[in-house]
């Protein structure tokens, strides 16, 4: 019954991809406080692994929103930048996190925008959403373990995992919200370069 081969094969390549992922969200999750000076470090291209992740989590943003009567839109903004030196499963699960957290503020739907742009030194992931944002008080405790608004719903961990990728690759997460006002995520990191590949490593 299978007609489209290579559809299927898209879709296999997906599952495969988001299998792997959740492999790497359990090691993420044991290495909030303790680093890892045997992962890989590349040159990584953070406009793909976008891209990639919008298609792992299409079944949410989606299939799934249009199941429940909503309409996430989805918009991209992505500049040519430079690769920059990390752990492309590392980058991708932060990003599917971030994505993640987007979609859950947005019951009844709305808009995510996520943009790429660069200077010298850094290139910088900004996803904003027209959720329902955060008080100042979860602003500033979001990124504690399990600490979450969700009740049972939530593990508290998307973003504790996400400050633990960032910390790792010696970047920066910045986080600007209001209640009722949606949520802006900047995540900034390092270009890659063969020195910074060696800091990385020794980290």
């Amino acid at each position: 019954k299978i007609e489209n081969k290579d559809e299927m094969a898209q879709h296999l390549q997906t599952m495969s991809d988001a299998v792997r992922n959740a492999s790497k969200t359990l090691k993420n999750l044991a290495g909030i406080y303790h680093t890892n000076p045997g992962h890989s470090v590349g040159p990584v291209n953070v406009n793909s692994l976008i891209e990639r992740a919008m298609s792992l989590l299409a079944p949410q943003w989606k299939v799934g929103a249009h199941a429940k009567g909503m309409k996430i839109d989805m918009r991209l903004n992505l500049q040519p930048v430079p690769s920059i030196a990390g752990d492309d499963s590392d980058i991708q699960d932060a990003l599917t996190n971030l994505i993640m957290n987007s979609i859950e503020a947005m019951p009844d739907g709305g808009t995510i925008t996520i943009s790429t742009y660069a200077d010298r030194a850094f290139v910088t992931i900004d996803l904003r959403d027209t959720g329902k944002g955060m008080t100042e008080e979860v602003r500033r405790r979001c990124i504690e373990p399990f600490y979450t608004t969700k009740a049972a719903a939530g593990t508290g961990m998307g973003l504790t995992v996400v400050q633990s990728i960032v910390h790792r690759h010696k970047g920066t997460l910045g986080i600007e919200t209001g209640l009722g006002q949606g949520t802006r995520i900047t995540m900034k990191l390092p270009v890659w370069s063969e020195a910074y590949h060696g800091s990385l490593q020794s980290a």
